[in-house]
């Protein structure tokens, strides 16, 4: 649930409907519904020609502790500002302020097996907690963007800091007739990836967008393309 809030101010001089500063603010209220972490430790004892050491006295080489709950309360909030002028739009913000879930109502039980080789069933065991309650937070994102328009051109970045450190986006895109063609690149994971699309405006408030991206989000870090769509739908301005 979110309480969303935009006002715009009208600035002098104003050539669009759209110049004038805006300033937004949203408070999200979060609601946990389930959450589950395991945390598996594993042991190996070898012996002097390397292999799986049969006998391992007291050693318990597998243990798995499974935290759970089903109840989670918490809130977070996003504020910042554009500036829009003559073309120009400019805008700082902050999101994810005092993001943070309170889990009660935790178990945390204990899994075991005393032997690899023998093929004996995991063994659970209750576990007190220090805490009634665990809480779950999540770091600030600031956020920071600029861009411009001018006849068929618009141009726009994008920066963001949070918990994936850096990422950019940077774009350009030339309107013509019911087309509109982009092209740009973006910046994450310590890697830049091209990006292009197309868009089809099928009337003024309706339309279909077509895009291709590199990606790097796979263990191998390895660069693939990805593509996505989405339909348009624009409200009229008052």
């Amino acid at each position: 649930m979110s309480i969303d809030s935009v006002r715009p101010s009208q600035l002098p001089s104003s050539r669009s409907a759209r110049d004038g500063i805006y300033l937004a603010f949203n408070l999200d209220y979060l609601y946990g519904i389930r959450s589950d972490t395991a945390d598996m430790n594993l042991r190996i004892v070898t012996d002097s020609t390397g292999l799986v050491a049969l006998s391992t006295a007291n050693l318990v080489p597998l243990t798995i502790d499974h935290l759970d709950s089903n109840h989670g309360r918490g809130f977070s909030i996003d504020t910042g500002f554009e500036v829009i002028r003559h073309g120009w739009e400019f805008g700082l913000g902050a999101n994810q302020i005092a993001n943070h879930i309170d889990w009660r109502n935790n178990h945390l039980k204990r899994f075991t097996m005393t032997n690899l080789l023998t093929g004996v069933d995991f063994v659970g065991t209750s576990i007190a907690l220090p805490a009634s309650t665990i809480r779950r937070e999540l770091p600030v994102e600031y956020s920071g963007n600029l861009g411009y328009s001018a006849g068929r051109w618009t141009v726009r970045t994008d920066s963001n800091y949070g918990l994936s450190k850096l990422s950019s986006h940077a774009g350009a895109e030339y309107r013509l007739g019911v087309l509109a063609l982009r092209g740009g690149a973006r910046y994450g994971l310590q890697k830049w990836n091209p990006t292009g699309g197309v868009g089809l405006n099928f009337t003024r408030r309706f339309g279909i967008d077509f895009g291709f991206f590199g990606n790097t989000t796979n263990l191998e870090r390895k660069r693939n393309v990805s593509m996505a769509v989405s339909l348009r739908f624009e409200h009229p301005e008052n």
